[in-house]
């Protein structure tokens, strides 16, 4: 069984426009899924006419409005939601007042870390936008800055946005608890040729999804098609497999299950890609215990009339199996260290780097487990 403590403690540049360089696939399928749930701290400032800016409560999202762009004082906020998109990318955030019309286009950032996004997979990443109905539609043009780790495009109206990749696995992350199976699908994610339909603008291009051709070759920490030490993968079709966790935690933990994609040349922006391969990792446990740390520390001292803010989160996974523990995740945000003034006169931030924030998770050299006494009564 799966137990959760939380422990709060308060103290190259690319330039790109998103093209579709593949015929439209006739049987591909608009994405439409279901609106997310509040997931976060809700963030939200007044903007005056001369612009200002927000960051979401997570540090993933940060909006920029230039001067002019609302013709009145207005409240903006970021509400961080559970994001149901195939190929998303962490959670979705819903910008509020929803449907407000800028008359100059706001700038959209979403930061992004190695450890979501690796290699050349960054490449295939992209912004999209979910409607009313809850219709995905991809942001046409955007800037992917590889180097500080950001992709940002401008938007003219707020919705539910997010950041994706086009090609991956689903789940991109999964825990599974020893001897379990994890069903695993190969989705492809494109936006189509047309401009969107929903008549609000011609920034974006609705979303689809697409089969893949040719076939994969499927791994489990680098063993084609696992093992009993690491987990086996039994190939179901084409582009599916189920992955089956060993009856031990495995010493490399998470287990890395990729998918070789053969025969398949995939152009996106200009860039063609080759024998891609996809990466799901899959978390083996068997009593496992998540401790969370927030640290988060506010100076309300009336600068710039506003305050100063800086937030840093981590986490990790200790898994007991018996008398032997040991940790088998590691998750250290270092999100940001930045200054948010209501008044948007003034205003910054600096992204932290890991190891530098009040809280970096290094590891730790034992562990002891002391089986609780029988209870009395």
């Amino acid at each position: 069984m799966k137990k959760i403590i939380a422990i709060v403690l308060f103290f190259v540049s690319v330039t790109a426009t998103a093209q579709n360089d593949a015929t439209e696939d006739t049987a591909s399928k608009p994405v439409i899924t279901a609106v997310g749930k509040p997931d976060g701290t809700k963030k939200e400032i007044k903007v005056l006419k001369d612009g200002g800016s927000l960051r979401s409560s997570d540090g993933v999202v940060e909006l920029i409005i230039p001067p002019g762009a609302v013709p009145k004082n207005t409240t903006i906020s970021i509400q961080p939601i559970t994001n149901l998109m195939s190929n998303s990318n962490g959670k979705a955030y819903r910008l509020e007042p929803s449907g407000i019309q800028f008359q100059k286009p706001v700038q959209l950032i979403f930061h992004y870390d190695e450890e979501e996004t690796k290699d050349s997979m960054q490449l295939l990443m992209g912004i999209a936008m979910q409607d009313d109905k809850g219709q995905w539609f991809s942001l046409k043009s955007f800037d992917l800055d590889t180097v500080a780790k950001t992709i940002s495009g401008n938007i003219n109206h707020f919705s539910v946005w997010s950041s994706f990749s086009e090609l991956g696995i689903e789940p991109g992350y999964a825990r599974v608890k020893v001897n379990k199976t994890q069903g695993l699908v190969i989705t492809n994610v494109r936006a189509s040729p047309v401009t969107a339909s929903s008549g609000d603008d011609d920034l974006l291009s609705p979303l689809n999804k697409r089969k893949i051709p040719g076939r994969a070759i499927w791994h489990a920490n680098e063993i084609e098609n696992g093992n009993s030490a690491v987990g086996r993968i039994s190939v179901t079709s084409r582009t599916t497999a189920a992955y089956k966790a060993p009856a031990l935690v495995p010493d490399k933990n998470p287990v890395a299950v990729t998918a070789t994609l053969l025969g398949f040349v995939y152009k996106y922006r200009g860039i063609t890609f080759e024998n891609l391969k996809l990466v799901s990792n899959i978390l083996v446990f068997d009593d496992a215990y998540e401790v969370t740390m927030i640290s988060e520390i506010q100076d309300a001292s009336g600068v710039c009339m506003g305050a100063s803010t800086y937030k840093d989160t981590g986490s990790f996974v200790v898994s007991i199996e018996g008398r032997n523990a040991r940790l088998i995740e590691r998750v250290n945000r270092n999100t940001t260290a930045y200054l948010n003034y209501s008044g948007g006169r003034c205003w910054g931030y600096t992204i932290l780097k890991t190891g530098t924030g009040n809280i970096h998770i290094a590891g730790t050299p034992v562990i002891r487990v002391t089986p609780p006494s029988a209870p009395g009564k």
